[in-house]
């Protein structure tokens, strides 16, 4: 028997069922509602209708429960504010501002650094926390790596999750070391799936969020997620200009971040990493 060929079948075996958790776990997020409704909104807001990623920051699904540190924080909002709240997958960013510029969406929750331009009409959040982009690539049978510095990628193909920011980045890293850097986009659903593709050896490399590859290589002792493709940056969220809750989620969000349950969803999902 091809033991090579067997691990591999066992590797595909468990991104199948990967995709079937995050195939349930969308069709739950897209039925989901949270907050206590209209009839006693302190906002005297309708239902904020947001478009969150499938991502391990953002939203996943573990023992049949919805977790992630962006969805634990609007669920708390939700309840501790009364804005009632109806979470919608998505599985691009792109699809997320298009939906908040035809009002589709009221609130857009992906991987979103605020340092990148965004589109007219539409608006930062106040930072929800602090991530970089790294880059994600095997090791070979004696444990060592290919690419030892950002420096290092041109001339190289590195996968990204289509429309996803490390798209921008890598253009921007391209020109800082004056060397072409070939950028492969993914058209799939999520920048875990991408990893995983990595790890198993369908792609050479690609650039996700450090918090989560961190998270996913514990599961891939052949991955190295060292090499900093990116500084720390402030992850946001997108809400347009002209919702009236553009400004009050500011405030919201800079109280959360002073309160105890803020440093305990810290503790667990950035700090455990």
């Amino acid at each position: 028997m091809d033991l090579q060929f067997t691990e591999k079948n066992r590797l595909l075996s468990i991104y199948v069922i990967l995709l079937l958790v995050v195939a349930v776990g969308m069709f739950c997020l897209g039925r989901c509602t949270s907050g206590r409704g209209s009839d006693d909104d302190d906002y005297g807001l309708d239902t904020l209708h947001v478009a969150i990623e499938y991502a391990p920051m953002s939203m996943y699904t573990y023992a049949d429960t919805l977790g992630g540190f962006n969805y634990d924080i609007l669920r708390i909002i939700s309840q501790n504010y009364g804005l009632p709240m109806m979470f919608h997958p998505i599985v691009s960013r792109q699809e997320g501002i298009n939906g908040l510029m035809n009002n589709t969406f009221d609130l857009l929750v992906a991987d979103i650094p605020a340092t990148l331009g965004n589109e007219e009409g539409l608006k930062y959040t106040e930072p929800v926390y602090l991530d970089r982009q790294v880059l994600v690539q095997r090791r070979d049978a004696d444990g060592n790596i290919a690419i030892k510095s950002a420096l290092e990628l041109g001339d190289q193909t590195v996968w990204v999750v289509k429309d996803s920011p490390m798209v921008t980045r890598l253009q921007n890293l391209s020109e800082e070391i004056g060397d072409t850097i070939y950028v492969n986009e993914y058209d799939g659903t999520s920048s875990e799936q991408l990893f995983i593709l990595t790890a198993i050896g369908d792609i050479g490399m690609c650039v996700v969020n450090d918090m989560t590859a961190r998270r996913l290589a514990k599961s891939y002792p052949n991955v190295d997620t060292s090499i900093k493709v990116s500084l720390t940056q402030f992850q946001s969220w997108l809400i347009r200009e002209d919702h009236p809750l553009a400004d009050s989620l500011n405030t919201i969000i800079r109280s959360l971040k002073q309160e105890p349950v803020y440093r305990e969803l810290q503790q667990r999902y950035l700090q455990a990493n």
